[in-house]
Parts: structure tokens; sequence; C-alpha cells
């Protein structure tokens, strides 16, 4: 229950076993809300924390440039 109640007083302690997640966990934990990371900064956090193996961005990178094609495609 002292947790709890430290934590709705905005007292959060980082996490202590989270290894390289540790940031963008402790990000997340921000009292004010203003100052949490928002969706496209949090992919970031976490990709830096703990990258994709290179078959899932390979993956990724192909299908994003075949959007990037069928948007311009349907733009013009």
């Amino acid at each position: 229950m002292g947790y709890l109640a430290r934590a709705l007083e905005g007292h959060v302690d980082a996490p202590g076993r989270a290894g390289p997640l540790t940031g963008p966990l402790t990000a997340f934990l921000e009292a004010e809300p203003g100052k949490r990371p928002d969706a496209a900064e949090a992919r970031i956090l976490f990709v830096r924390a703990a990258p994709p193996p290179a078959h899932i961005r390979e993956y990724v990178q192909e299908h994003l440039a075949q959007g990037v094609q069928e948007a311009a495609r349907k733009t013009l």
C-alpha cells in the first residue's frame, strides 16, 4: 500500500531490473502527462532499447516502401 500511495503522489521509483528498457519505462512513469512520450517518441525509445532482429527490420522496410509507392500512386 505504501508504494501505491507514493505512486498516487507522483513518486515512482525507476524500474530496477528492466535492463535496456529502463529508460523507456521511466519515461512512461513520468508524473506529468505532458512530459510522457507520445506514440512516435515511444516507438523510437523502444526500438533504441531493444532493436528488432534483422529479418523484421527488412520486412518493415520492404512494406514501408510498398506503402509509400501505393500512396504516391493514389495521390497522382
